[in-house]
């Protein structure tokens, strides 16, 4: 794999693009600062000298990611087949190579001090994103070796420096304590009213969960442009989250008259829908279509054409009809021997909120249209249902539910305002939750 400059590609940009010595050179520059004004700036900076495409790998290369969570790509390289690649790289014994890595603690300077001395390069930002993704995307027979190999060439064509930075994103750790927030504030900076552009940057980010392509849209087109970003099917939306209050009092003098619904304590699963095809996504926004199949088939007949649900995933014990506790459901999340997961314990999806419907985004619309819109959509489906509400007037109501819940064995409950909209990313006490571990006698 030797890397030409060829702009024709767009993997080697023209002599005006960014060259990944200068990317190197900025990384090392927040490495040695502890300022968080200093990050801002140079941070700032560094965005404002690079193109669109350019933006969207630096968001991605400074989370230690090449492309954002819920895409789920990653080298596949762990210590030891970086070590064997370095080897290769510098020509030195892979013994020789592991010791010095006990000693560092760090491949990326184990790298930089092996590689033979060479002042610059001319190698694009663009070209090492583009070869990283490609080791990335390297699979079937033999897979690991070919890794190696492209990473080993890769290495000799850059500087120690470059290498340094090259092996940490491979390994996804680049040792800077940069994440989403930091690069938000940092581009927001550059804007005459930082808070207001802080808050619109935010939640397009919570929109979409791809930093990349709000950063990108932000250079190009401006806050504006920004401004309008709206949910979008197979983009995961950052979840509502609740706050907490000790009793159903506090409760009802926070928000009033409320919907009701059981505290389940399951997996947290958004689903997106669009037009037969389903995927799903962790509150982390890791993908869980290919861990719960049952869910996926059932998930098929949704009344619409397209759709993103958010509800609980929760282990079905089948001969008693009760739901099994966390520890049970946290198995289902992996990704080997699915189908004998399936049998053992099955799921149940228990949906309660409805973001997107048929090309609309519904997180401006209240609670109560959400839930009116998601109780027609969804499928006749044993694994599919509809999450128990009920409508509290007064803190005796909420707290009868609440003690009926917990003799249940489910974890409480939570209040919900019922003129809300869904807010994207935001704890806040328009959902309020109480639980018998913290909930006042």
């Amino acid at each position: 794999m030797v890397i030409r400059e060829k702009s024709c590609t767009g993997l080697f940009p023209e002599r005006n693009r960014m060259r990944f010595f200068a990317f190197a050179q900025a990384l090392r520059g927040l490495e040695k600062t502890s300022s968080r004004v200093s990050i801002y700036r140079d941070l700032g900076a560094l965005l404002q000298q690079a193109n669109r495409a350019e933006i969207q790998q630096i968001a991605y290369l400074c989370e230690g990611r090449l492309l954002p969570a819920f895409a789920g790509i990653e080298t596949g390289m762990g210590a030891r087949a970086i070590t064997a690649a370095i080897a290769l790289a510098t020509q030195k014994p892979t013994e020789k190579v592991a010791l010095f890595a006990q000693e560092l603690g760090d491949l990326g300077l184990v790298v930089e001090q092996l590689l033979p001395p060479r002042k610059s390069s001319r190698i694009s930002l663009s070209a090492v994103y583009e070869a990283l993704l490609q080791i990335a995307r390297t699979s079937g027979k033999g897979s690991s070796e070919h890794k190696r190999d492209q990473l080993a060439r890769l290495l000799q064509q850059v500087t120690p420096l470059e290498a340094r930075y090259i092996v940490r994103l491979t390994q996804g750790q680049l040792r800077l304590g940069i994440a989403a927030p930091t690069l938000i504030e940092a581009a927001a900076r550059q804007h005459e009213n930082p808070h207001a552009a802080r808050q619109i940057i935010e939640r397009a980010f919570n929109l979409c969960s791809d930093l990349g392509l709000v950063l990108a849209t932000l250079k190009e087109e401006g806050l504006a442009a920004v401004e309008n970003f709206k949910v979008r099917v197979g983009n995961p939306v950052r979840p509502m989250l609740a706050e907490r209050l000790p009793s159903a009092t506090k409760i009802i003098d926070k928000i009033g008259r409320c919907a009701v619904e059981p505290k389940l304590d399951g997996l947290r699963c958004q689903v997106h829908f669009d037009r037969g095809k389903v995927a799903m996504f962790s509150r982390n926004l890791e993908r869980l279509t290919d861990m719960f199949p049952e869910l996926t088939t059932a998930l098929q007949d949704i009344n619409a054409k397209n759709a993103i649900l958010d509800g609980e995933a929760l282990a079905l014990n089948e001969e008693t009809g009760e739901f099994h506790p966390f520890q049970v459901t946290i198995q289902r999340k992996r990704k080997h021997k699915i189908t004998e997961m399936v049998e053992e314990f099955p799921l149940v999806l228990i949906a309660f909120d409805l973001l997107y419907l048929n090309g609309k985004d519904l997180t401006t619309k209240t609670y109560e249209a959400r839930r009116a819109a998601l109780q027609k959509i969804l499928p006749q489906a044993s694994r599919i249902r509809l999450s128990e509400a009920v409508i509290a007037e007064n803190a005796d109501e909420i707290q009868t539910y609440f003690e009926r819940e917990i003799e249940l064995g489910h974890e409480g409950i939570v209040a919900k305002r019922l003129t809300a909209g869904y807010e994207p990313g935001a704890r806040n006490y328009n959902w309020i939750k109480l639980k018998r571990a913290y909930s006042a006698s």
